[in-house]
């Protein structure tokens, strides 16, 4: 059977018209079931020859799902000439030229509304975990340091603390509710004031990170922006302060981050993104202070599924004639 006649046959063996997609990544069961009944898919991220691949389909794709991890580059864009749409599983966009895809005439896609309460769930996981140690504490029980007659340091009470919150969107939103059941004290930092926030706005990122006692990171990041968290905004934390990353690793320097940990000028970190993913630092591998997660805010059974399907339901929209959920571009 030819390229063509492949693409065209649906799984009942009627010819339909099923639109070529190209897949980055697996996605969960629900979701890549949905994919193949209304796509005729190109299974790139489990391809033993990915670019003679895309040597025999990029002529025809006509749409990309992708992981907000991952993105698609613009070399890779320019390859698709019938490329209409980019699905994006996950929120963000900062490995997208939005601008290419405006100029190029493309519709994004991303799936901001299923994760949020998962990720918001990790804020405070890495929170609680960096402040009661529990992932040393883990450490410590294995190699048999407890058994030894050893004592684990103190942790420290979260509850009562003062929490910052970089990016008052969804998760910022979400997280602070659940901060708020800690008793913590909250404030935020926001592109613009929220109107229907109940909580106070700091338009400086530096005057929050010195008022707070954990800075919280939920926003998005911009392709090739510099990081809003560098040295400053780490020393302005100080010696007794603490910093959770579940936005994204570009907004914060890695380097200055290691240093500041390295030299005790943050008391410690949770991170789940990082700059250069999957490799952290190979420093932050090394130190106590630090709670570390691979990416995985979002990865639960419930979410990922929703991801895929609302993923897919993006697709299905756009080739229906219909507005897809959520349109970036």
């Amino acid at each position: 059977m030819t390229y063509q006649e492949r693409q065209k046959t649906a799984e009942d063996g009627a010819v339909t018209d099923r639109p070529p997609v190209l897949l980055f990544q697996r996605i969960a069961e629900p979701g890549m079931l949905l994919l193949e009944k209304h796509f005729h898919v190109h299974h790139l991220w489990s391809s033993d020859d990915p670019d003679g691949l895309l040597q025999q389909c990029a002529p025809d794709i006509r749409a990309v799902l992708t992981g907000a991890q991952r993105g698609i580059s613009t070399p890779l864009i320019d390859r698709l000439p019938k490329l209409e749409i980019v699905s994006i599983h996950g929120v963000g966009l900062d490995k997208i030229d939005l601008d290419h895809a405006r100029r190029r005439g493309l519709r994004i896609t991303n799936t901001p509304y299923v994760l949020t309460e998962d990720v918001a769930d990790m804020a405070l996981a890495l929170m609680l975990a960096v402040f009661r140690r529990v992932a040393e504490g883990d450490r410590f029980v294995r190699q048999g340091s407890w058994q030894a007659g050893q004592v684990l340091p103190l942790g420290r009470r979260m509850s009562g603390k003062r929490l910052g919150i970089l990016g008052m969107g969804r998760i910022g939103g979400a997280a602070a509710a659940r901060a708020a059941a800690f008793g913590m004290e909250i404030a935020y930092t926001n592109r613009r004031r929220r109107e229907d926030s109940l909580y106070r706005y700091e338009p400086s990122l530096l005057a929050l990170a010195e008022w707070a006692d954990v800075l919280l990171i939920a926003a998005s990041a911009e392709a090739g922006a510099p990081p809003l968290v560098d040295a400053r905004i780490l020393d302005a934390l100080g010696p007794e302060g603490f910093l959770i990353n579940v936005g994204r690793g570009a907004l914060v320097d890695e380097t200055a981050l290691v240093a500041a940990l390295q030299d005790g000028r943050i008391a410690g970190a949770g991170l789940d993104v990082f700059v250069n993913e999957p490799h952290p630092a190979e420093a932050l591998l090394t130190l106590d202070n630090v709670v570390l997660a691979p990416h995985q805010a979002s990865s639960t059974s419930e979410t990922r599924a929703a991801m895929a399907e609302e993923a897919v339901g993006n697709l299905i929209d756009h080739f229906a004639g219909r507005s897809p959920a959520r349109v970036v571009v």
